[in-house]
């Protein structure tokens, strides 16, 4: 049996149909709509359901999206104008006659990483995702944890600097204001000598080729990281920090600086307790996790 499963982002659509032992049996992507996104997404999902039930029978659907969501709605979403407030599972599952499940999609991460990923056999552990922000995932005993009104794992949004820099968010000081790839690519703008923006693959390619200035901020990049790794490590004392997003696709020398520099900075006792690993769904994350959140949700697999 098949599930059929969507990751809504700011750009792209992206969705594949996976079956019950994980396998992708196939996948693709379309352009998120940026105008009617509710109508037109709706549309475009529905289309896509139908065109892989010519594979044969869709068990369910499994949603990963961006923003913030609770109960199959999106409460709030800043990358897709008109989507906040779209009852997206309620009014998936009227048009296709099927379940549909609905999730953020760093938590969708998460669960994709504990099903097929580094997090295999692990029941307590966090993933972060460094981007433009920091997304978080909390899952204690196998579950995630969601708080009191759904909104917990927004662990970008830790204070590490008091009256430090402004967030998206309202307040000043948040982790991903300085542990985010965004943020080093800021302060790699700021101290460089052309002051031009460059992306994440020209910056570690700077860095390999020892540049003064990408070296120090590297180093500094390195510090603001591990100081929210220690507190979560201290806080929650999870089997694994797993930390996905494209820069640490560069090569292990991001996650090595990451181990070495938390060894020496959290609490002896720890060390032990808790180990830092690299994603490795990179790019199928979500989908994977959307899949199992429906698998999981139907009873279909353990």
């Amino acid at each position: 049996m098949n599930v059929a499963v969507f990751d809504i982002g700011g750009t792209f659509v992206k969705h594949a149909l996976i079956n019950q032992d994980g396998e992708i049996i196939e996948k693709g992507k379309l352009p998120t709509p940026k105008v009617e996104a509710q109508t037109n997404l709706l549309a475009e999902i529905q289309q896509m359901v139908s065109q892989y039930q010519l594979r044969g029978t869709i068990a369910a659907i499994g949603i990963s999206s961006c923003g913030i969501i609770k109960n199959g709605q999106v409460l709030l979403s800043a990358n897709i104008p008109g989507y906040t407030g779209f009852t997206i599972e309620k009014q998936l599952s009227e048009r296709l006659s099927l379940p549909v499940y609905v999730e953020n999609d760093v938590r969708c991460a998460g669960l994709g990483e504990m099903w097929k990923g580094s997090a295999v056999g692990k029941e307590n552990f966090v993933l972060l995702t460094l981007g433009t922000g920091i997304g978080g995932a909390v899952v204690i005993d196998g579950k995630l944890i969601k708080g009191n009104n759904g909104f917990a794992g927004e662990l970008g949004h830790m204070i590490i600097e008091q009256e430090g820099r402004l967030c998206g968010c309202g307040a000043a000081g948040c982790y991903e204001q300085y542990a985010s790839t965004s943020a080093l690519l800021r302060d790699y703008q700021k101290e460089s000598l052309d002051g031009k923006a460059i992306s994440g693959e020209e910056y570690m390619l700077r860095l390999s080729q020892n540049d003064p200035i990408a070296i120090t901020c590297y180093q500094r990049f390195i510090d603001y990281i591990v100081s929210g790794l220690v507190t979560i490590a201290h806080f929650i004392n999870p089997e694994s920090i797993i930390i996905g997003g494209g820069i640490i696709e560069n090569g292990d020398r991001l996650i090595n600086d990451i181990r070495k520099t938390f060894e020496n900075k959290v609490m002896t006792i720890y060390q032990s307790t808790t180990s830092i690993e690299a994603a490795v769904l990179k790019n199928d994350a979500s989908i994977m996790g959307a899949a199992f959140l429906a698998f999981k949700s139907e009873n279909m697999i353990e």
